[in-house]
């Protein structure tokens, strides 16, 4: 399958009456200089159902985390999950959540993770799951090892600067190299303080609007409510990961050239306005 372009000239035209009479050049340097920090629409994925769409008809494919929303509708798709089916409707009875969209999980995950799956896909899909990876490099090479030659994974990744993790810092290579280092199967402390600390308001057009809530980093904290001898950071399920679209290639890339993973960036679909999600396929070389 020839996935859509991240950048069409002629939809982006289209989709913006005011640049109708530029040149394809032109566009592209509009969009450059101002239509990616503006969120304007530049390709045919441009929210979650048109991502959705390009998996509809893809066969042998894998989602993992899907809860009770999973993106990846083919009949043939299988799950993986951390909980089964009724763990799940239950977790979401719970949470006061549907229960319906819950799929049947093929795989049950435990300690092991993914290296449990002792099969091969031409695609691995996850959406709002990556950045909840604690070993992110160790998820990728995981990933990779579900799939066949030239297989893809299909992400659909938060951006920070538009839901809760707005005032939490940007991801470095860095910050993963160190978790890979330590080889964290938990959340570090530190992520489990940003989370408690510094997240703010989930709504993409209050953002993108310029509205971030109230800045937590100027509110003063009660640092003993963090110290303790309990684990309890261990079992939170929070961000350790805060990316745009532009961090997240750059991340890839680096990895790749390092020999880390064995990923390429395919496409990496840019966050439209009002929106709190990029889109990105990673591609396994042959």
């Amino acid at each position: 399958m020839v996935l859509p372009v991240a950048f069409d000239h002629e939809i982006y035209r289209l989709a913006n009456p005011d640049l109708v009479e530029l040149s394809p050049g032109a566009l592209e340097a509009h969009y450059e200089a101002h239509g990616r920090a503006e969120g304007r629409i530049c390709s045919e994925v441009d929210t979650k159902l048109a991502f959705k769409r390009l998996l509809l008809d893809l066969e042998n494919l894998l989602e993992i985390g899907p809860f009770n929303s999973p993106v990846a509708l083919h009949p043939s798709t299988e799950y993986a999950d951390l909980y089964s089916q009724d763990g799940l409707r239950r977790r979401a009875a719970e949470i006061g959540i549907p229960e319906s969209g819950c799929p049947e999980i093929k795989w049950v995950l435990g300690e092991e993770g993914l290296s449990l799956i002792n099969k091969r896909y031409s695609g691995v899909v996850s959406s709002h799951m990556i950045e909840h990876s604690p070993d992110l490099i160790e998820h990728l090479q995981q990933v990779a090892n579900l799939l066949h030659p030239d297989g893809r994974y299909y992400l659909v990744v938060p951006d920070y600067r538009f839901c809760f993790d707005h005032y939490l810092p940007e991801t470095t290579v860095a910050d993963v190299l160190e978790a890979h280092i330590e080889k964290r199967v938990s959340h570090s402390m530190g992520s489990v303080i940003e989370h408690l600390r510094l997240t703010t308001h989930n709504d993409p057009v209050r953002h993108w609007n310029g509205d971030h809530g109230d800045d937590p980093r100027r509110k003063p904290v009660e640092i003993s409510s963090f110290l303790g001898d309990d684990d309890s950071h261990t079992k939170a399920d929070v961000h350790s990961w805060h990316f745009t679209p532009e961090s997240f290639t750059t991340l890839i890339s680096v990895l790749r050239s390092a020999e880390l993973i064995q990923f390429e960036i395919e496409r990496s679909y840019p966050t439209v306005r009002n929106n709190l999600e990029f889109f990105a396929v990673l591609k396994k070389p042959a």
